[in-house]
């Protein structure tokens, strides 16, 4: 398999992870509910995946929901308590 290949396949990889995860986060109504879609989400991908998923998901949480406002301390609040429910390769076992 060449590299063009492999680039190929990986881009196509976190686009489908990408529309997943856009359209779970679809249904929330509010941000603390779209990173915990999020989380769940990204829970299920394979662990190379997960910080891509996970950072593209949350960004695209902020999008929606803080368009309005929203201090940044309340979403760095708001991140790490979403973080904590983030499961490591330890913990997926």
């Amino acid at each position: 398999m060449t590299q063009t290949t492999r680039s190929l396949i990986a881009s196509a990889a976190l686009a489908a992870l990408g529309i997943a995860v856009l359209t779970n986060i679809s249904h929330a109504s509010k941000l603390s509910d779209c990173y915990d879609r999020v989380i769940a989400a990204c829970n299920k991908k394979p662990d190379h995946a997960v910080n891509a998923c996970v950072n593209s998901g949350l960004d695209q949480c902020d999008g929606q929901f803080t368009t309005g406002g929203g201090s940044s301390a309340e979403i760095a609040r708001l991140r790490a308590s979403a973080a904590k429910k983030l499961k490591t390769s330890t913990t997926r076992k």
